[in-house]
């Protein structure tokens, strides 16, 4: 959390954006882990919407074969988008996962092609190294 913090105040004096005294931002980002934890503790508890199970959200593939998730997180007003892909096996085992950030200002439905993109490189690379399979 803490190496996140900075990672984020590197991007804000990048942007010319306020950026936060080392002090200001140890106490933001204890806060900002306090408040996850908080909420994760409302969830788990079932007090904030609907209790998830994981297993109604994602199912496995056949046996003998992987499954590419991606995701892409798009904030308006920001120069990058986040791209995420996870490979697992069927037993949940997670082969290999890829996030990184993709400069640019794009809409959600093009981030969805662009994570797609790169997950489908990220299973090309893998599966030419011999990781999965």
């Amino acid at each position: 959390m803490v190496m996140w913090g900075i990672w984020y105040n590197r991007n804000c004096r990048v942007h010319g954006k306020k950026v936060r005294h080392n002090t200001n931002l140890l106490d933001w980002v204890l806060a900002m882990l306090e408040e996850f934890q908080t909420t994760h503790q409302k969830l788990k508890g079932g007090s904030i919407g609907k209790k998830v199970d994981s297993q109604e959200c994602w199912s496995p593939p056949p046996h003998d074969s992987v499954k590419l998730n991606t995701d892409v997180s798009v904030r308006q007003g920001l120069d990058f988008i986040g791209l995420g892909a996870v490979i697992r096996n069927v037993d949940w085992k997670v082969l290999v996962a890829s996030s990184k950030p993709f400069w640019g200002s794009f809409s959600a439905e093009i981030g969805e092609f662009l994570v797609l993109r790169d997950g489908l490189l990220l299973a090309k690379t893998t599966w030419s190294e011999g990781v999965l399979g």
